[in-house]
């Protein structure tokens, strides 16, 4: 389903001029608000000492509740609740199915308590709560959904290996996730972090702005509701100073996700390398709306869609919108007419208290916004700028004058070089600029180091791709502005940020990939030492035998056969020299012990093998293993013996030296005898079958049943292949 916060708003507005105001209704909400506490470990608890701060409403200027404010050890608390959580409680093992039907089961219960969610939201940010609830709540809700359904499609992938081994790929979680989301949208732009979060498997320590806390205190009850575990998800309230900044510096996080000014985002950034984490940034803009002429004055022009959406794009949530547009830049020939049509629009707009279900546009959030667009306002005079309507504070009546009001203001006569056409206000000021070609447009829109957001009104469809292809900015809306689904992701280019919230795409900001090796053919030796090598009672023990036990380790071998060895159909058997490659890993704690093992000669001379009746006596095995660490080659030979259908059964010995882990003492394991039938395929051969026969005895370096087997290769070769294939 798409929604769009500016269609939404304009159609709802205008269908309820005539309708009684519901402000009586909603406020009554308002006196529900408990005291927000932290919320840590499922649990809700004071901050540290009782401390609190208020919160405000900007519309009254009054005090709604105090909330919990939170110290850096509040905050690592919360860090250590979700790192346990994360490291040993049942959410990262848990079936991803069901983390999907917790995350599904969020949604059902935020669109349940949706008077509630939306009248915190209002009264928390000023925004009218008719844009509240037919957007911001229902927008929460299916981001939840849409990474419910997510949760149980995070598949991996299988890529080509050397032919010996199998390769594919796993999708995990980051860990804890550090979550900071700004003031103007804080239910919203919370859900795009969590619930991708959360979807991926990781736990999350939650610090929202702290003049806006309220949906997240509420949201908190509702994940804690819907059965999400305890320490997933852990809210802490207070300053960006204290709060925040702990997040962001405290090692136990893995990630942050961060949403607020440029400023501050390079400040996240810089602390967050120092211990290395993964970072995502949706930063400031100053987006632009190119408007051809066509769109004004053209055969398919509609203006008062296009001023309507103008108007919503530059004044929504009284322009406390990262997205938003606070740049019109319009074609020379038409800016006359449109800036008198979108005057009259500004004009006729209502601006008062949130909760009445009539109004367009509420107060800034917060009195230090408020103060900013006045310095801008002034700013923006002394610079040269014209002010065509607004300019000025705001008193409404409804709410005894007071709130943080401020008229809606529109700028012309702008330059590019102007302060309000290149730094971010982020209030109810929108400038116009004006240009001549469409490449002085995109020269204008590109020219600053934002990239967040952009727009293209026009009807000729050509023009329209090919600018959207020229602007730099993470997000274009052609003939429209702030449509947004659950499925789709936004972010930004250049100082706007990087990495993307909400879509496939954000559910990847907060998983990383594995990549796991198989090596097929060389497991068999693991599986040949499944069964202990035990000492028997009363058995001398070779020195360079000590009491094994299964290894925890991993090695693969290697054939190869040289090309100038040929098999003739009227032999019997053959021998091979056949290469195999060790690998293996030890502790470095029991280097010394390991060592003083390794390091004696072991030669092992015994008879094995013939070819057309003739002994032949080799070497079997010789170790002269360094105290190093890592991979050890060695070689040794091979009898083979053709199938008679095409196929070749090599059959070797093989003496491997294993690494116990995890008992605390080195080990030595011992002698295998491995069956490889390999088929010819072109010019290669390959290994179509692998089977291995363990040498259990100790007692020697040839176990009896090992030279048994190889007398009876004296006289028929077929005893050899059925033992050594069981």
């Amino acid at each position: 389903m798409m929604v769009s916060p500016i269609t939404t708003q304009s159609a709802q507005t205008h269908a309820l001029p005539n309708e009684a105001p519901v402000v009586a209704k909603s406020r009554a909400g308002v006196a529900k608000i408990g005291k927000g506490k932290l919320f840590i470990n499922g649990q809700f608890v004071d901050a540290e000492g009782g401390k609190t701060r208020p919160n405000v409403d900007p519309s009254t200027e009054s005090v709604t509740t105090t909330v919990a404010d939170a110290s850096a050890e509040d905050v690592k608390k919360a860090i250590h609740a979700a790192r346990e959580a994360f490291d040993s409680g049942p959410w990262g093992s848990m079936n991803p199915f069901d983390r999907g039907l917790i995350l599904q089961r969020v949604a059902t219960l935020m669109l349940e308590r949706a008077e509630d969610f939306a009248t915190r939201e209002t009264v928390d940010v000023g925004k009218p709560i008719t844009p509240t609830k037919s957007f911001d709540v229902p927008q929460g809700a299916a981001s939840f959904a849409y990474y419910g359904s997510l949760a149980g499609q995070l598949d991996g992938a299988t890529r080509p290996g050397n032919g010996a081994s199998m390769v594919y790929t796993r999708r995990e979680p980051l860990g804890v996730v550090g979550a900071i989301s700004p003031f103007n949208f804080p239910l919203n732009l919370s859900i795009n972090k969590i619930a991708p979060a959360l979807a991926a498997g990781n736990t999350i320590v939650h610090k929202p702005a702290a003049e806006t806390p309220l949906s997240a205190l509420l949201l908190a009850e509702v994940l804690q509701d819907a059965g999400l575990p305890k320490g997933v998800y852990n809210l802490v309230t207070g300053s960006g100073s204290v709060a925040g900044a702990e997040v962001i510096a405290n090692p136990g996080v893995d990630k942050i996700a961060f949403t607020g000014s440029t400023q501050v985002g390079k400040q996240t950034q810089e602390i967050a390398s120092k211990t290395l984490k993964h970072v995502t940034l949706e930063l400031g803009g100053k987006n632009a709306l190119l408007i051809f002429a066509d769109a004004v004055n053209g055969p398919s022009a509609d203006l008062d869609a296009l001023v309507e959406t103008v108007f919503q794009a530059g004044y929504f949530n009284c322009g406390q919108f990262c997205m938003g547009c606070s740049r019109v830049i319009v074609e020379r020939s038409v800016h006359d007419q449109l800036v008198e049509a979108l005057s009259q629009r500004i004009k006729g707009a209502k601006v008062g208290d949130p909760f009445d279900a009539s109004t367009e546009v509420g107060p800034l959030a917060h009195k230090a916004q408020y103060d900013k667009v006045l310095e801008y306002v002034g700013i923006a005079q002394s610079e040269g700028a014209k002010i065509a309507v607004g300019g000025n504070p705001l008193r409404v009546k409804e709410t005894g004058g007071k709130g943080f009001f401020h008229e809606l203001t529109l700028f012309t006569g702008v330059r590019p070089t102007m302060r309000v056409a290149q730094e971010e206000i982020f209030g109810p000021a929108l400038s116009v600029l004006t240009f001549d070609t469409e490449a002085e447009a995109l020269r204008i829109a590109n020219g600053l180091p934002y990239g967040l957001s952009a727009g293209v009104a026009t009807h000729d469809l050509n023009r329209a791709h090919r600018v959207a292809a020229g602007l730099q900015a993470g997000i274009v809306w052609v003939n429209t502005w702030g449509q947004f689904t659950a499925t789709t992701s936004f972010g930004g280019y250049k100082q706007s940020g990087y990495g993307r919230e909400i879509g496939p795409e954000g559910i990847e900001e907060y998983l990383q990939s594995k990549t796991v090796y198989v090596q097929m053919n060389g497991l068999g030796i693991r599986a040949a030492y499944h069964n202990r090598i035990q000492k028997p009672s009363g058995a001398a023990m070779p020195k360079t035998l000590q009491d094994t036990i299964l290894p925890d380790t991993f090695f693969s071998n290697r054939l190869s056969l040289p090309g100038n060895d040929t098999l003739n159909a009227d032999d019997k058997f053959a021998i091979l020299d056949v290469s195999f490659r060790f690998e293996w890993c030890f502790d470095s704690q029991h280097m010394d012990e390991l060592a003083a093992i390794l390091t004696d000669d072991v030669i092992l001379d015994h008879f094995w093998g013939y070819r057309e009746g003739k002994p032949a006596v080799m070497e079997l095995l010789r170790a002269n293993v360094p105290a190093t660490r890592g991979i050890r080659h060695q070689s040794t030979n091979a009898v083979i013996v053709p199938d008679g259908d095409g196929s070749v059964s090599v059959i070797s010995y093989l003496f491997a030296v294993l690494v116990a882990n995890g008992n605390g003492l080195p080990a030595i394991a011992g002698h295998a005898l491995v069956t490889d039938v390999i088929r010819k395929d072109g010019d290669r051969w390959k290994i179509a079958r692998r089977t291995f026969e363990q040498m259990r005895t100790p007692e020697g370096y040839l176990p009896a049943e090992t030279e048994e087997l190889w007398q009876a290769t004296a006289a028929d070769r077929g005893p050899v292949l059925e033992k050594s294939t069981l």
